[in-house]
């Protein structure tokens, strides 16, 4: 399910980053799985609260 085990690891997060930062969904159109990968970890709960932060944090930076 996830890039070095069962379970979620700092591998699947730099990589969800990465495949984050693909604006251009035809270039994944191709692949997916790597889109389901991708969509599934972008869906769980603790990423959503991750990155709601951040952007809170970012937004108050500015």
């Amino acid at each position: 399910e996830f890039i070095a085990n069962d379970d979620f690891s700092i591998a699947d997060i730099l990589l969800t980053n990465v495949l984050s930062a693909v604006h251009d969904e035809s270039l994944l159109a191709p692949y997916p799985r790597v889109r389901a990968y991708r969509d599934r970890c972008l869906a769980r709960p603790a990423w959503k609260r991750t990155i709601a932060r951040y952007n809170e944090y970012v937004e108050a930076a500015e």
